[in-house]
């Protein structure tokens, strides 16, 4: 029986994901469905908003766009997959859910690389044709978006040396950022955003590396949160290449100039704002905010350094652009912080 359903329910499936794959045609206009896994009052999805409002304006108000937050449409781990299946016509997905599918992309999250959400944004969305497209395959790459160093908030310890976080379980957003734990002596776990809270509340877990905005998305809180300048975490804005074709010629050239390096640098500039926020939200709580002197904060360096050259091996040794691409993304930020 399951024989003779297979190839019916096969085609009705690809029919039914072709049609999927289609922005929702108005008499004289597109609506663009949008997910993301961010909830309603995060910085990214207030850009998301202004966006939509940006390409219904630039259309002159025959293109639209519907925001899906908060997982609505999927999992943290599905957001990429929603837009490549046409589930979603643009995604906003956070790489490191799926480990090891984006190499490229995580290994610009090892520390001390991308001093800045804005200059990581630029530098990122500048190397896509270069380097990046090829690991987003699948979809159309409308920019990549970079936070600020990450916060690390513990509760049982005031974390200001390395030798601190030695067997701390610390929360950790991606596969580089738990090796850099896990290389100063810290227990990596993966925990996604919206239960962080939760386990820090209940112990199982003694800490969390997050950028800092999302302490205020999350509602997470702490007794401490230091800044250490270490890893960084990114993401996609990502379309469905059937919905972007699906579109005339005029209405592409709407997203077209809407996207790229200019909106990274301003998506950037946003997630350094919410940054700030975060901080004064976690002194509004009455966190203690620590922040590392230069020495302090080179002793982190110098303990990373061993990880960092590591992980650059191994990504060399599956990809030989691996260290050109590092190499690159240092001369980008090098640039774009000379800019600024």
């Amino acid at each position: 029986m399951r024989r003779k359903f297979a190839i019916p329910f096969f085609v009705a499936a690809c029919a039914f994901a072709s049609f999927l794959a289609a922005p929702v045609a108005l008499a004289g206009g597109y609506v663009l469905k949008i997910s993301t896994f961010e909830p309603i009052g995060n910085h990214y999805t207030i850009w998301l908003q202004s966006w939509a409002k940006t390409l219904e304006q630039r259309s002159g108000g025959r293109l639209k766009a519907e925001i899906f937050p908060s997982d609505q449409m999927g999992s943290l781990r599905d957001q990429y997959d929603l837009a490549r299946t046409g589930v979603s016509d643009i995604s906003f997905a956070l790489h490191g859910a799926t480990p090891g599918r984006f190499p490229l992309s995580e290994l610009s999250h090892i520390p001390f690389l991308i001093p800045s959400a804005e200059v990581g944004s630029e530098s990122l969305t500048s190397l896509i044709p270069d380097y990046l497209a090829r690991e987003h395959r699948g979809v159309r790459v409308l920019l990549l978006a970079s936070t600020s160093p990450l916060a690390l908030v513990t509760n049982k310890v005031a974390v200001r040396r390395p030798q601190d976080l030695k067997g701390l379980r610390i929360r950790h957003p991606d596969s580089v950022a738990g090796a850099t734990l896990r290389a100063l002596g810290a227990v990596p776990v993966f925990t996604p955003p919206a239960q962080i809270a939760d386990a820090l509340n209940k112990g199982t877990i003694d800490g969390a590396l997050l950028a800092w905005e999302a302490l205020k998305s999350f509602q997470i809180s702490a007794r401490y949160a230091t800044d250490w300048g270490g890893n960084v975490t990114t993401f996609v804005l990502a379309m469905n290449p059937a919905a972007y074709d699906s579109l005339p010629a005029d209405l592409k050239k709407v997203i077209d100039d809407s996207v790229g390096v200019n909106a990274a640098r301003e998506v950037g500039k946003a997630a350094d704002a919410a940054a700030l926020d975060g901080r004064a939200y976690a002194r509004s709580i009455h966190m203690e905010v620590i922040d590392l002197s230069p020495s302090q904060r080179q002793a982190f360096k110098i303990a990373s350094r061993d990880i960092v050259a590591k992980l650059i091996s191994q990504q060399e040794k599956r990809n030989p652009n691996a260290g050109r691409f590092i190499t690159a993304l240092r001369e980008k930020v090098a640039f774009y912080q000379r800019r600024r």
